[in-house]
């Protein structure tokens, strides 16, 4: 919301040709502009206390809010909060996917934010939610589905657990249904690279998350002009990421799928363009339509070729089977895997 806010000063200026340090008219840009919903009481002070800083900093001079004509607007609304005097009417204490008629009551022009995740101790409300609309009982979704709600005519860019995208499980095609027919998307970044990457190549983001992370641009109204496609970008690596101040992103990361493949809440197309491109995916449609198994058709290609040989996780045959050596995921690179990257002493099975 910080970002928001001084996003909105810089606009502010550049609109009237001159740098904005008025009081009264920094407080009702915030005021009539940035709005909030957080659950945690704690979180919401943090969030204000941001907010004061960031309007404080464009004061000249800056002491001139410690005036009493000049007093820091009230922002948060928590009825539960003794130690209010005033209630405001910006930052919302409350349950968000509970209906919440201050909140509702408004029609917002962009929603940005980053919903909680997980599967474990969810809160009635999202649990009902989930059960109302058959979505999986996954903590995030709710948050989806009701930011159309919020903003009925506006954009949405909101963070999520990727696996929304790639799980096969009907409950989560159904979300998929949803959000890829019902509502407009624009693009996806699937930024799962970047998870328990180190702070100097690009962790500083995403780092300590535990799930991959993935962030949607959607709307519910569908543009005068839609795109046939969808814009999906995916990086595979994270090399070049230590030598900027956020992420780097090749070309070849970035893929246009079709809008109709991805309404197909069952499509496998998220999953191989995450590391691969178009053409993948054409081969795998051309080669799972066939007719033949892939040991008829690779027999049938002329074409030397190894039988696969069990995975890491055994057969039938062989439930107790322990490779002798295994890669190191995290050594894998692009077009070349090094000999180093194999290890043995397998310590799990």
């Amino acid at each position: 919301m910080v970002e928001s806010f001084k996003r909105l000063v810089k606009r502010y200026e550049n609109h009237h040709g001159e740098k904005l340090t008025d009081f009264k008219k920094l407080k009702k840009l915030l005021t009539e502009n940035i709005f909030g919903i957080e659950i945690e009481p704690q979180s919401i002070r943090v969030a204000t206390f941001s907010l004061y800083l960031a309007l404080v900093d464009f004061l000249d001079p800056k002491t001139i809010w410690q005036k009493e004509s000049h007093l820091l607007p009230n922002l948060i609304n928590n009825p539960n909060d003794d130690m209010l005097k005033v209630q405001g009417h910006n930052l919302f204490c409350r349950d968000t996917i509970e209906i919440n008629k201050e909140i509702e009551s408004h029609e917002f022009d962009l929603i940005v934010g980053n919903p909680p995740f997980g599967i474990k101790q969810l809160l009635p409300s999202i649990r009902e939610y989930c059960e109302k609309y058959n979505f999986a009982k996954e903590m995030v979704l709710p948050f989806l589905h009701k930011a159309v709600d919020l903003a009925p005519h506006g954009e949405i860019a909101l963070i999520f657990n990727t696996k929304v995208l790639t799980n096969t499980g009907s409950t989560y095609q159904n979300f998929r249904k949803w959000l890829f027919n019902e509502c407009y998307v624009e693009k996806v970044f699937n930024f799962s690279i970047f998870r328990k990457v180190p702070k100097n190549f690009g962790g500083h983001l995403f780092g300590d998350a535990i799930g991959p992370i993935s962030i949607v641009y959607y709307q519910s109204q569908t543009p005068e002009n839609p795109s046939t496609q969808i814009e999906y970008t995916a990086p595979k690596t994270y090399v070049k990421s230590n030598v900027i101040e956020g992420l780097q992103i090749d070309r070849t990361d970035i893929k246009y799928l079709p809008r109709v493949e991805c309404q197909n809440p069952n499509s496998k197309i998220w999953k191989i363009a995450m590391w691969g491109g178009m053409a993948d995916w054409k081969l795998i449609e051309n080669l799972t339509a066939r007719t033949s198994s892939m040991k008829e058709f690779l027999k049938n290609s002329n074409n030397e070729w190894e039988e696969p040989k069990v995975g890491l996780n055994g057969d039938k045959k062989h439930l107790d089977f322990i490779p002798d050596k295994v890669l190191d995921t995290r050594l894998i690179d692009r077009y070349y895997t090094p000999e180093s990257a194999s290890e043995s002493n397998l310590k799990k099975v």
